[in-house]
């Protein structure tokens, strides 16, 4: 069986052979814990070295020839180290089924996987791997070893999961994940907890105007509030109105946060006995937002703004200033100015019984799947912490 799967998966993508070389391995112990043979741990961890070596093996089988430009070392040490973590938790739970020396392979089975796996071979042509029921009404979806390189909608894997076994999937595990770096504008698989943790410095791409012709203006209505920036040539396509940006000072310690409400852009030239030099003046009017300090954070007061750079915000301050929710059910993706985070719905009962949704599209393209399976998952979620 594992020879005819490892051809199978050869043939039908080589776009993460690590992933391709990974299933086999879990299908071998599917394949170890559903047959006759009675297992002691000693003959259980023989056969999955035995297992790992063929997939390691398979996995230079597989990148053999393949045009992608692939660091084979580096690779290989990714999937030694997911085989290595998934052959060590089959080892430490059938130490806990050990009974006379002889392994209960139905609760190992069952404790590995969360339930009773449905799939039975591995999936080439699914957006998941493989489908756990764990209750007569509940199944899950597991996705083993994804690259950043590849996309994955959590709802297209709940709905194909529930169309093929007939059960409703309330949610999706990504599991063991290649870190490798996406390209730009690939999405990467959506978390349920949003890490807040590398936040990348932003550079300047300009500055703050503050002098009597340009003041800063702060008024009974906070809409009409008004800051004026300049924004270096070099950046002056890089900002559009109802953008975000920051005014920060150059120790960090003084930030206001604003929205673009206009953006003027005209040339200025000047000529000289030779030579004549031009540039586009990009002018920036902005509505603070929000001032932040070390030892103060609210709306914007007056005070001395001179010397303030201008800079994009932070994926962090993103988050912050858009009011992403850190966790929740992941619903889909919030692609705005480079970042591109998952949208997660709250679940804290003292803020999700205020949140209202719209769900719009053309006919045939999901809005009821999507809200059953919202529904499933919120009433799932809830039954488990015990609340309505």
């Amino acid at each position: 069986m594992i020879n005819l799967e490892r051809e199978r998966l050869q043939r039908s993508s080589l776009k993460n052979p690590i992933r391709l070389s990974f299933l086999p391995f879990i299908f071998d112990i599917l394949e170890l814990l559903n047959n006759q043979i009675e297992y002691s741990l000693e003959q259980l961890e023989s056969e999955l070295n035995k297992s790992q070596a063929n997939a390691i093996s398979g996995f230079h089988a597989t990148v053999i020839g393949t045009p992608v430009t692939m660091n084979v070392a580096g690779d290989t040490g990714v999937l030694t180290q997911a085989l290595n973590e998934q052959k060590n938790e089959v080892l430490e739970c059938a130490k806990d089924v050990n009974h006379n020396g002889i392994i209960n392979k139905g609760q190992l089975l069952y404790t590995l996987f969360g339930g009773t796996p449905l799939t039975t071979e591995v999936q080439i042509d699914k957006p998941y791997d493989m489908v756990v029921e764990q209750t007569p009404n509940r199944s899950i979806a597991i996705v083993y070893c994804p690259t950043d390189h590849e996309v994955f909608d959590e709802l297209e894997i709940q709905v194909a999961a529930e169309n093929e076994y007939k059960i409703p999937c309330t949610d999706v595990k990504i599991l063991y994940p290649v870190p490798t770096q996406a390209p730009v504008g690939i999405k990467s698989t959506p978390a349920h907890t949003l890490s807040t943790d590398n936040d990348v410095e932003t550079p300047d791409i300009g500055r703050i105007l503050y002098s009597k012709k340009f003041p800063m203006i702060l008024s009974e209505n906070s809409e009409k509030d008004r800051i004026t920036a300049l924004v270096y040539e070099s950046h002056s396509t890089n900002v559009l109105p109802n953008e975000y940006v920051k005014l920060i000072n150059e120790d960090g310690t003084k930030t206001v946060i604003c929205r673009v409400v206009k953006v003027s852009s005209q040339p200025i030239s000047a000529v000289g006995i030779t030579k004549k030099v031009s540039e586009i003046a990009t002018i920036l009017e902005l509505q603070p937002l929000v001032e932040k300090s070390d030892k103060y954070k609210g709306k914007p007061k007056p005070g001395n703004l001179s010397g303030l750079l201008l800079q994009k915000l932070s994926r962090n301050e993103l988050i912050e200033i858009l009011h992403i929710p850190r966790t929740g059910l992941a619903l889909g993706h919030v692609d705005y100015d480079k970042v591109d985070e998952p949208f997660l719905f709250p679940l804290e009962p003292d803020t999700s019984i205020f949140q209202s949704m719209i769900v719009a599209g053309v006919q045939g393209k999901g809005k009821t799947s999507f809200i059953k399976l919202l529904i499933m998952s919120l009433t799932s979620i809830g039954v488990k912490n015990g609340t309505n």
